[in-house]
């Protein structure tokens, strides 16, 4: 650790402050792209359930609409994780530049959880197009 100088601890504690805000933010935003896509599979799944046709390209236009949806939720979920890692990788940073005392005043780094939130988009999307490719059978 080198010997900081007090306007250098006050700049790093501010940036490790805004960047523990920036993972807070990160993760909101990713559980919130998760939601809204499920809702729009729900979502989705009403209209077809509305919208009686007995035409089958119906059906595969629902059918890629769902896939579009967690195809598109899953992008902007990678987007957060990407922000995630990179706001985790500046606290380490930041804590590796503040030394022992303040590591341990602070406590450990917190550990790094995988998020199954594309998981839950997949699984929803293959629910949705289950329900829907069955239902018109």
């Amino acid at each position: 650790m080198s010997k900081l100088s007090d306007q250098d601890h006050e700049e790093i504690l501010t940036l490790y402050q805004a960047t523990i805000e920036d993972i807070e933010r990160s993760k909101q935003w990713l559980w919130t792209v998760t939601y809204h896509t499920v809702i729009a599979q729900g979502g989705l799944l009403a209209l077809h359930t509305a919208y009686t046709s007995s035409h089958q390209w119906t059906t595969w236009l629902f059918i890629i609409l769902s896939a579009g949806i967690a195809g598109v939720g899953t992008f902007y979920v990678r987007l957060a994780r990407m922000g995630l890692a990179h706001f985790r990788e500046r606290v380490t940073r930041c804590l590796d530049k503040f030394g022992q005392p303040f590591q341990e005043a602070f406590g450990k780094r917190p550990e790094k959880r995988e998020i199954p939130s594309i998981s839950i988009i997949w699984v929803t999307a293959l629910l949705v197009i289950a329900l829907i490719y069955f239902a018109t059978q």
